[in-house]
């Protein structure tokens, strides 16, 4: 999902000048990407003057979660962050951290759906004010010297400006005299207000804002404002809101257009990271500067990420799928690619970047089109950072998700890069191999005969699993379900060999998918012939939330101690029962409904009533678990009773929504099938089931319809919180009718350890909720992963806790 987002903005030169009015004392960082709203620093520091230098911590403070950058002016630093109860504004002495004043900007906004609690917007100081934004839209000026209110506005009941998904997020911009917010229909895109009074001034564009803030750029002396909001790119004069163009920039997402910020690279040019997949540059024509920009190229070299380039010299340095990247401004043509030092965000002063990591480590490096050479670097925190770092002369603020600290960049001998330990644990037979190839003067040929006396891969080692490549390559990784999506593991190469390795430690039962990705290009294992098809986790791991498209390829393995079911008996089987293709008009959803209805051997001719099993996103149930062919091999093999197995062919994804479904499931889907099929009419012999995006709406419909079904299994529930509401509502209803619900979750579910979200965890408190309300749970916590690979092992005994004993 997405995730509490960064937003962005940048520095024209020569006859494309941008400019940030009321400029900042050179040093100061006055709020969100600086003082020119570029991400450059002003000013010459330290690294003008010689490269060799170290990062040193000067102190940290303990704060509250939140992803507020740092603003700096003079002595003082003020961001904003939660402190479990509210939001909070608060301003530190530069020098020594120390609290000077603190502002409670209203009740804490709670994370949710991959955002942690707390502030997004990075506060503005100008003036003698700091222009705070909280996330329920309080837009608040408190004087700088002690905190008290100079003016405020609610965004939401003076401007009838929506709350955004994640909490009002657009950080305020200083043009002039103004402070500019982007919001959101019915309000005007942008708004414009009075730095000293708050008065509004002007009010322009119709399109929807969310976590973008504009930027102010010169054409051939002709001062504009580019604003982006979710749909459109526009041109705005700064002085009386006119707009001056307007144009469809044709991106979406939430890395994309929902956080778009146009980043100038000269000679009237902008680049748009405009969509989650791709990104493009366009030219606003200087001799006709009403005109709309037109597009010089797009492709996929940035895209995917929180992050927004800084431009240098015609080049863009940027994040694209986790990794550092060059590319050339002009041509967009990628330069270089780099995995250190981690997926982040960065600024960039003197010449150099400003990098802080996710993990939250902080570096130094050339902005050099050559390739990534580290100057310096340092780990500033132990947990998460979602924020740009913040630098004010020779001095770098960051914030972490509970703590903020100044680095101070200081001389040093000589440079010297900071590397994370790359020592792993691993089994004993592969460490005397490590040992004995250390020594070995043909290290190749031992490589080779050790690969060859293996029988499977990766190679289990004890408890240890060890993913190993061949690759001449330098850069190897391997990304898996077990570490997350958006997630890759970077390989340990072999000195002196073409080997490189990954160890992790594992349950002796444990099965899960994997991919190399070598040079950046995935590869599945050449070594392992066992390939599996996923649906949620898409190429570079990433997560799939609304097209079907193609299946993901991994190859997949399993610890010693995994029992699994043969999934190839059904593969070209001859189905016994038959299968029934109708449809559904659908009043609830205003939609028809495809379905497939199977129905069991000898049906046909019979007067037998029989049990039957609603299978939800029956499409990619089909497709990825086959499991009508499944469910007819176990009525065959005795271990399920004949029942009817109805393939619901509607999917579901958590941001296309479904309005309306758990009506058309509980007044006219049961109703049709009970009319038209010999069912039983019992509560107990109806199943509402599915796995993921289905078991979401296995568990909404069989709640709605709990006084007509009795049991519900999901397999990996995938319960977003914007989809948890609607669960809590069914189970606050006086049902008093008994109600089974079979939950299974994987060790390694579906997750994303950078990101605030955990589904098996999820799904884990929600058994915990269901027995809290007299539901039996059946189920629990298995050791594998998620999605079609792992739950077609076990939907037979989803079904077989479920369904009657056959003969019963």
């Amino acid at each position: 999902m997405g995730r509490s987002l960064a937003l962005l903005a940048v520095l024209l030169v020569g006859p494309f000048l941008g400019t940030a009015a009321a400029a900042a004392p050179e040093g100061d960082w006055p709020g969100f990407r600086g003082p020119n709203v570029d991400g450059h620093a002003s000013g010459l520091g330290l690294l003008s003057r010689t490269g060799s230098v170290k990062l040193a911590p000067r102190w940290k403070k303990e704060l509250g979660s939140g992803c507020s950058g740092v603003a700096v002016a003079g002595n003082k630093a003020v961001t904003c962050f939660a402190d479990g109860e509210s939001d909070v504004a608060i301003c530190l002495d530069t020098k020594t951290g120390k609290e000077l004043w603190r502002h409670r900007l209203g009740k804490m906004y709670p994370g949710h759906d991959g955002s942690f609690d707390g502030p997004i917007a990075t506060p503005l100081l100008a003036d003698g004010l700091a222009i705070c934004l909280g996330p329920y839209g309080r837009l608040v000026a408190l004087k700088l010297d002690d905190g008290s209110v100079a003016w405020e506005h609610d965004l939401q009941k003076d401007y009838e400006a929506p709350l955004p998904f994640y909490g009002f997020g657009t950080s305020p911009i200083l043009v002039d005299d103004l402070v500019l917010v982007e919001l959101g229909p019915p309000a005007k895109l942008l708004h414009a207000f009075d730095l000293t009074t708050g008065k509004l001034r002007w009010k322009a564009g119709d399109d929807a804002g969310t976590y973008q803030s504009p930027v102010e750029v010169t054409i051939d002396g002709k001062r504009q404002l580019l604003v982006a909001g979710n749909t459109k790119l526009l041109g705005i004069d700064p002085t009386n809101g006119k707009i001056l163009w307007e144009t469809a920039h044709g991106g979406m997402g939430a890395r994309g257009a929902f956080s778009l910020i146009p980043v100038p690279t000269g000679d009237a040019k902008i680049f748009l990271a405009h969509d989650d997949n791709k990104s493009k540059l366009v030219s606003i024509s200087s001799r006709h500067p009403d005109s709309e920009p037109a597009t010089l190229w797009e492709n996929r070299n940035i895209r995917n990420s929180y992050n927004v380039p800084v431009a240098l010299d015609g080049k863009l340095y940027a994040f694209s799928s986790r990794f550092l990247t060059c590319v050339d401004a002009e041509t967009g043509k990628a330069l270089w690619k780099s995995r250190e030092p981690g997926d982040g965000f960065l600024s960039l002063a003197d010449g150099h970047l400003v990098i802080a990591t996710k993990r939250g480590s902080l570096h130094l490096a050339k902005a050099s089109p050559e390739g990534y050479e580290e100057l310096a670097g340092t780990q500033v925190f132990d947990d998460l950072v979602w924020c740009h770092p913040s630098v004010a002369g020779d001095a770098i603020y960051l914030r972490g998700n509970g703590e903020v600290a100044r680095v101070d960049i200081v001389p040093a001998e000589r440079s010297k890069p900071y590397r994370i330990a790359e020592e792993q644990s691993v089994g004993p037979k592969f460490d005397a191999f490590l040992k004995r190839l250390a020594k070995a003067e043909d290290k190749e040929a031992v490589v080779t005969a050790f690969l060859e006396s293996q029988a499977d891969f990766p190679i289990v080692d004890g408890n240890i699993a060890h993913f190993v490549y061949r690759s001449p390559s330098e850069d190897v990784a391997v990304g898996s379900d077990l570490f997350g999506s958006r997630q890759e593991r970077k390989m340990i190469r072999v000195p002196g060999t073409d080997l490189f390795y990954y160890a992790t430690e594992l349950p002796p039962d444990q099965r899960a998918n994997y991919i190399f990705v070598e040079n950046f290009q995935e590869k599945l294992d050449p070594l392992n012939k066992r390939t599996a098809s996923n649906w949620n986790l898409r190429p570079e791991m990433e997560m799939n939330f609304f097209q079907m498209g193609e299946p993901h390829t991994m190859s997949w393995f399993a610890m010693p101690k995994w029992k699994g079911r043969d999934d190839t008996k059904e593969q070209g089987r001859k189905l016994l029962g038959s299968v029934v293709e109708r449809s559904l008009e659908s009043e609830a959803m205003k939609e028809t409904i495809p379905l497939r209805i199977y129905l069991p051997p000898g049906y046909e001719g019979a007067k037998d009533r029989y049990p039957v099993a609603y299978f939800h996103d029956g499409i990619v149930a089909e497709r990825y678990g086959q499991i009508i062919g499944l469910a007819d091999l176990l009525i065959a093999e005795k271990k399920l009773p004949p029942f009817i197995l109805v393939s619901i062919q509607r999917g579901f994804q958590p941001l296309m929504g479904a309005a309306g479904y758990e009506r058309m499931f509980a007044n006219e889907l049961i109703p049709l099938i009970d009319g038209d099929y010999r069912t039983i009419d019992d509560r107990d012999a109806r199943l509402s089931v599915g796995a993921g995006n289905g078991g979401f709406l296995s568990l909404w419909g069989g709640l709605a319809a709990r006084e007509k079904v009795g049991k519900i299994g999901c397999q990996s529930l995938y319960l977003f919180d914007m989809l948890q509401p609607v669960i809590f509502g069914l189970l606050k209803k006086d049902n008093r009718e008994p109600l089974t619900v079979y939950l299974e979750w994987g060790r390694y579910d579906f997750t994303n350890p950078d990101e605030n979200w955990d589904l098996g965890e999820v799904a884990a408190k929600f058994a915990t909720i269901f027995k809290e309300h007299g539901i039996k749970v059946l189920g629990g916590q298995v050791n594998d992963t998620s999605d079609w690979p792992s739950w077609r092992h076990r939907t037979g005994t989803m079904f077989e806790a479920l369904l009657p004993k056959p003969g019963k």
